[in-house]
């Protein structure tokens, strides 16, 4: 049975996901199905706290101190396939390019905007007018600057193999109830079929449409992601077709 904590409580305010009754901790990657996953957690039993709001999930990544003994999940997908993600965020959802205060209100092709990821300690935010997506590993090295304490995740939910990896976190966590049979994966495109995908919405094409071999080999091999693909053993070739 989920608690929850009073808004004035000191536990209250902590800038990730904590689940104090089931022992608990998500770090929701973001451009990772995390909305989908937090819909999930919640089905089953869940209730993370976090800034002023209970029963919902940010993107914080944070080792809190009195939860060393939790189990963590660290929400993960492919870097090729999220930073597609988190162009068609900026550039069709959000629409960031023309909204920040500082944009410039130039769009980009995705090949453009993949060079820009490329180079990251040459930009910033405030230098391309848009957001900028960060490798999964400037988070964990965040985390480690802010914590008392660190360690790896117990479990990866991996938006590509949702099913899978929920199947896994169920046998570690067998007080949860997820409901496995309607869990639905990234790695084909039976998620792509709803009305809010970017697909539908913005007439996404599958991500080959974007990359080519040789952009897949460099950004698995670039200075700023490669620590992506060893930290959560990826291949080069994303295993999504989107």
């Amino acid at each position: 049975m989920a608690v929850l904590l009073l808004r004035e409580g000191t536990d209250y305010k902590i800038p990730t996901n904590v689940d104090y009754s089931n022992k608990l901790l998500w770090w929701a990657t973001d451009r990772c199905a995390s909305r989908y996953c937090h819909k999930i957690f919640y089905d089953a039993g869940t209730m993370f706290t976090y800034n002023d709001s209970v029963g919902q999930f940010n993107h914080g990544y944070l080792c809190p101190d009195g939860a060393e003994d939790f189990t963590i999940v660290c929400s993960t997908r492919h870097p090729a396939a999220r930073l597609l993600s988190h162009y068609f965020l900026v550039f069709h959802d959000r629409q960031d390019y023309k909204t920040f205060t500082w944009s410039k209100g130039k769009f980009l092709e995705f090949s453009e905007f993949f060079e820009i990821h490329m180079e990251l300690d040459k930009w910033d935010d405030l230098s391309v007018g848009f957001e900028l997506a960060s490798p999964i590993s400037f988070y964990y090295d965040a985390c480690k600057e802010k914590s008392n304490w660190f360690r790896n995740p117990n479990y990866l939910l991996r938006a590509e193999y949702l099913k899978e990896d929920f199947i896994e976190i169920q046998k570690g966590l067998p007080h949860l109830s997820f409901n496995i049979d309607n869990i639905r994966s990234f790695s084909n495109s039976d998620k792509q079929k709803n009305i809010f995908s970017s697909k539908e919405r913005f007439g996404k094409k599958p991500l080959m449409k974007y990359y080519n071999e040789d952009m897949l080999r460099y950004m698995s091999e670039n200075k700023f992601w490669k620590m992506d693909y060893i930290l959560h053993n990826w291949n080069w070739k994303p295993e999504s077709i989107y």
